[in-house]
């Protein structure tokens, strides 16, 4: 009979990282710089895991996953500081840049100290040879727009789009399973034995849509239910609630609580949920229902 799964994050310290995590939802990090949780990864260096083992064992096996298998990875990110801004390729420009993955993702704010923002695309204007004068320049600040963001706050990334973090922020991030990065520009800023970290130069002047930002728009579903997103490659949605049906059929999904607690009922088993709990819920569980007082993330491909 399936179940339903808790996973355990990987951790990953970087330079720009913080506490937040621990701070927020009790994680066990293990250095007060982590700046990323795995949440649901088969990224290899970084796979979350099951009382049962590596992650893997769910997402290798199709009755577990639905045809097609698991090409999703989700992550809680702390930037403390700023992130460097990047670019990913969509398809076409991954296989004209002969490798990577293409990489769509989407970004749900959990926690903002007052005045951050985040670089999404370009301001009005700006022109590609601009941004490639940038490019080997340095400064490109200047040219990126910077949008205000608050807790609660949802964006949609599309491959090609040029963007970052900025300092003080902790998101949730849904994407495609891939970790083709171009670094566009990272403010001169050193790693820890002094050294510029490296820059993607021609990979984000191929990639990069040279464009303002424009989000999606919210999708009111129930009294409950709000959609964020809804792409080739993810759905999500936002609830809100005291009691949720959901369902599984032919493929897997993912919920994160937010907010809360609640215990998640399915036919032949029960399991307790909190804040920060991810969870992977395999293909045709059939209907379970969560009780309790929450807000949660349910994700599905």
């Amino acid at each position: 009979m399936k179940k339903i799964y808790k996973l355990t994050p990987a951790f990953k310290d970087v330079l720009w990282g913080g506490d937040s995590l621990k701070t927020l939802f009790g994680k066990d990090i293990p250095t007060n710089t982590t700046g990323e949780s795995f949440e649901a990864s088969v990224v290899p260096d970084f796979l979350s895991k099951t009382e049962e083992g590596d992650f893997t064992l769910l997402t290798e096996n199709p009755e577990m996953t639905g045809e097609g298998g698991f090409n999703l990875l989700f992550k809680l990110i702390d930037a403390r500081e700023k992130l460097s801004v990047q670019v990913h390729p969509d398809k076409e420009a991954a296989e004209f840049l002969g490798g990577g993955e293409s990489k769509t993702e989407c970004w749900y704010v959990l926690s903002a100290k007052e005045g951050a923002f985040l670089y999404l695309g370009f301001n009005e204007g700006v022109t590609p040879a601009e941004f490639k004068s940038a490019c080997y320049e340095g400064g490109m600040e200047h040219l990126l727009s910077e949008v205000p963001v608050k807790k609660g706050d949802f964006f949609f990334v599309p491959a090609k789009t040029v963007h970052a973090i900025g300092e003080g922020i902790v998101i949730a991030e849904l994407q495609q399973s891939s970790d083709t990065t171009f670094r566009v520009y990272d403010y001169e800023r050193r790693d820890k034995n002094g050294n510029l970290r490296e820059i993607h130069r021609e990979e984000a002047i191929a990639t990069a849509e040279v464009s303002t930002y424009k989000n999606v728009e919210r999708e009111k579903l129930s009294e409950s239910r709000t959609r964020l997103c809804r792409c080739e490659h993810f759905g999500l949605v936002k609830v809100v609630g005291s009691e949720e049906k959901e369902e599984t059929k032919d493929r897997y999904a993912l919920i994160f609580f937010e907010e809360g607690s609640a215990e998640i009922i399915y036919e032949g088993g029960r399991t307790e949920a909190k804040a920060g709990d991810t969870f992977f819920i395999p293909a045709a569980l059939g209907e379970f229902t969560v009780k309790g007082n929450f807000t949660y993330l349910y994700m599905t491909e």
